[in-house]
């Protein structure tokens, strides 16, 4: 079930789940911006948050943040790996072309 559709990015719900899906054609620095959202929303902002609440709250959050720095280690992964492609990459589906200049 499509929760919100911005253009051809969507998140997507189903069960207890939600995810990032794109049928667009991305650059390499907006595919990397992409690949590392949930590393982003999952860890820094809890982190930042971490510092503003007492301390009860504040040990939930790193209980929490700890669990997201695990599941979403394969994104950190991956967007260590999409450094590497060459600058005139272009990525769609889960796979990569090179544009010719």
């Amino acid at each position: 079930m499509v929760v919100f559709r911005k253009g051809n990015i969507s998140l997507t719900y189903s069960g207890i789940f939600f995810w990032l899906n794109t049928d667009a054609v991305l650059s390499k620095a907006r595919f990397y911006f992409f690949i590392t959202l949930p590393f982003i929303v999952l860890t820094i902002i809890p982190l930042i948050a971490c510092m503003f609440v007492s301390d009860y709250f504040k040990d939930m959050l790193v209980y929490i943040l700890c669990i997201n720095v695990i599941i979403s280690g394969a994104d950190i992964i991956n967007s260590i790996l999409i450094l590497f492609k060459p600058a005139n990459s272009e990525f769609c589906c889960g796979f990569y072309n090179t544009k010719k200049l």
